[in-house]
């Protein structure tokens, strides 16, 4: 609602977490140039200049997660799963709970037909999310359950089943 809103704006200067989420979110206008010249050119079938742009842009600010998995997609696209793996495992180690990259990362190696790290890779995106959702003081257990079992589930149609009392320490 508009009250919450303004009372989140007056809030922001006494609120730390507040503000580092705010400063981490301004960092994306920094990359907007090289995001929208990457979309361009995956949208034109241009996936190669993309490939150059992005790699160019992890070059000059490596770290910044969401270009690696840019980057991933696009290899994936190409069929180039190898390069594909190699940049989730990059996202994955600079941000752990990239729920996302853990889900490519298993398309690739299931791609290039590698099921038991396929396998590994969603028992340690569970794993993850689990030591998170135990360790936290906040009410993201049923949402981050939901995340997990689309994740587990994968390709196999089988679903995975967590109760409540799997979350208890």
């Amino acid at each position: 609602s508009k009250w919450e809103l303004i009372l989140s704006w007056l809030t922001l200067p006494i609120d730390i977490d507040a503000i580092r989420n705010v400063l981490k979110s301004m960092v994306y206008f920094r990359f907007l140039p090289t995001l929208l010249k990457g979309f361009i050119c995956v949208q034109t079938k241009g996936l190669d200049k993309a490939v150059e742009i992005y790699e160019d842009a992890i070059e000059k600010a490596p770290g910044f997660i969401p270009l690696y998995c840019l980057l991933g997609d696009i290899y994936q696209t190409l069929g180039q799963f190898d390069n594909a793996i190699t940049e989730y495992k990059m996202a994955i180690w600079l941000d752990c709970l990239n729920i996302s990259a853990y889900r490519h990362l298993c398309y690739s190696y299931e791609e290039v037909g590698d099921y038991d790290n396929a396998v590994e890779t969603y028992e340690k995106l569970i794993t993850e999310t689990f030591k998170f959702i135990k360790h936290s003081k906040s009410n993201l257990h049923f949402s981050a359950i939901s995340v997990v079992t689309s994740a587990a589930s994968g390709r196999s149609g089988n679903r995975l089943r967590i109760s409540a009392a799997d979350l208890r320490e």
